[in-house]
């Protein structure tokens, strides 16, 4: 039986009976098997040999074998072989006394230059594996990108270029170019920031995709939209080119409700005036004012710019009534903010009394969703020429002050109190501005032709005159109205601190009732 020993030999053998040289492209290779050294491949360019013949070792004699697996495997029995192929490969001798010998044997052509065609990729997603061919053993490459095997995945556009060496001839470059073509991308189009409850309706854009896959989970050619969110899209056309594409869609909500700073009485027309801090926030496109015209029920009186920061109340009446406000954000969406907080203003009521002579002063108070607000009110007296006095000042749960001993040079009078309000800070609030009651002989002599009794009743109210009465009105302590009639004799159906307006040819007569 045979013994197999498998070695590798050197690239330089030791040759026995001749010795050979390299010459000129043409020539033949001589060398033999004998003495092996470490192990490696033995190559020669053909460039400069284009044959070789092997010998046996000279210690070879009995059962001489040899096999040659490349190209094709075959065995052949003499002492020596002639080689002609390009990259040979493996070969392995056999003789009884030196048993099995294999070695790799290469005839090697210089690099071949592999002649890349240009590649035409498609989509926004490509990836392309480009191969370089073999161009003999121990060959290297290296790639524009810095690769160095025979093979790169290209995935971007441009000129390319691969340099191939083998160590037989020169080093061959090769280019070529990578052209992206766009034209059947997925588009999606720009971000958008739609409406609260706004739809839309996403489309990719391009043509004869015979595959969509939304982000979603959608494989529909369109996908409806409402929420925020990032979408996108994966698309495969007929020419198996894929794409995609994304768009953010950014729901705009309703802007935060904007507070109403304070209602207060404007000096100039004799109106209520609304103000509030200005916010020109991004969305934001006016202002709603809104008005309690009954109990709970509630009017549009206006809509400014979300440029102004003020509105008066041109049908406000002050002077005989209280009344409530409140304000809304209208955004670009036409979206109503929820409402603010209401506001309910200060009406000042005067009366006096002559025979004690007392001022009476009472008001309703100044509320913020019906809670108290005023830590304190001061009632102000304006002189005749316009200067502005302090009376007293009250607790805020007091809505009534009686000035014992009256000036009765001030001409008018208001309430007030001072209000933190964002950039409106420490701001006065102020009630109507109320006559003097004694002021003019006319309504001095009202309280003579008018005679009203009880002032203090659980029942009806009478009045003794023989001037013509135009109406009587009747107001509580909030300004609210209770009553209108023209009789003398009536009820008033309310119980507490109330005012009797009563209009007549010769003036108005305002007296205070207690009705129990």
């Amino acid at each position: 039986m045979k013994t197999k020993i498998t070695q590798l030999v050197l690239i330089m053998i030791t040759m026995i009976g001749m010795s050979f040289a390299k010459t000129t492209q043409g020539q033949t290779a001589h060398f033999c098997i004998d003495t092996l050294q470490g192990s490696g491949i033995i190559k020669y360019c053909q460039s400069d040999y284009n044959q070789a013949w092997l010998y046996k070792p000279a210690s070879a004699h009995t059962s001489i074998e040899w096999q040659i697996l490349n190209p094709n495997a075959e065995s052949r029995y003499t002492d020596s072989i002639l080689l002609t192929s390009v990259n040979t490969g493996t070969i392995s001798f056999f003789s009884t006394e030196t048993g099995w010998i294999d070695f790799n044997f290469y005839l090697v052509n210089g690099p071949v230059n592999p002649n890349l065609p240009d590649i035409n990729a498609c989509g926004t997603i490509f990836s392309y594996v480009v191969n370089s061919s073999n161009s003999g053993i121990n060959a290297s490459w290296i790639w524009n990108d810095g690769t160095i095997t025979r093979k790169d995945t290209i995935t971007t556009g441009g000129i390319k270029w691969v340099t191939i060496a083998n160590g037989c001839g020169p080093a061959v470059t090769d280019s070529f170019e990578v052209i992206v073509d766009h034209t059947n991308d997925a588009n999606l189009g720009i971000d958008q920031t739609p409406c609260l409850g706004d739809t839309i309706t996403l489309t990719t854009g391009n043509t004869n995709i015979v595959s969509y896959h939304w982000s979603t989970g959608a494989t529909t050619p369109t996908l409806q939209i409402w929420q925020t969110g990032t979408y996108s899209v994966t698309t495969t056309d007929n020419n198996n080119c894929v794409s995609n594409d994304e768009m953010m869609f950014t729901v705009s909500p309703p802007y935060a409700q904007q507070e109403l700073c304070m209602v207060s009485f404007d000096t100039i027309s004799y109106k209520n005036m609304l103000s509030w801090d200005q916010h020109l926030g991004v969305g934001i496109d006016s202002i709603e004012i809104q008005k309690e015209i009954s109990l709970n029920v509630w009017q549009s009186i206006g809509v400014v710019s979300n440029t102004v920061d003020t509105f008066l109340d041109g049908d406000s009446t002050p002077q005989t009534n209280s009344n409530s406000y409140k304000i809304m954000v209208i955004d670009s969406c036409h979206n109503k903010s929820a409402a603010s907080a209401v506001h309910t203003t200060i009406t000042l009521m005067t009366s006096y009394t002559p025979g004690i002579n007392v001022m009476g002063f009472n008001w309703s108070h100044y509320m913020i969703n019906g809670a108290l607000v005023a830590p304190n009110y001061t009632v102000y007296g304006i002189d005749s020429n316009g200067v502005i006095h302090i009376i007293g000042t009250i607790s805020g749960s007091q809505n009534y002050y009686n000035w014992s001993s009256p000036d009765l040079t001030y001409i008018k009078f208001f309430v007030g109190f001072t209000l933190t309000c964002g950039s409106k800070t420490n701001y006065l609030v102020r009630s109507n501005f109320s006559g003097n009651p004694t002021t003019g002989i006319q309504k001095l002599l009202l309280t003579k032709l008018i005679k009203i009794y009880p002032t203090i009743t659980n029942g009806p109210i009478t009045l003794i005159t023989d001037i013509l009465i135009q109406d009587i009105k009747v107001y509580n302590s909030l300004g609210q109205l209770l009553l209108i009639t023209k009789e003398k004799h009536f009820d008033i159906p309310y119980k507490g601190m109330c005012f009797i307006h009563i209009t007549t040819e010769k003036g108005v007569l305002v007296q205070k009732i207690i009705v129990e």
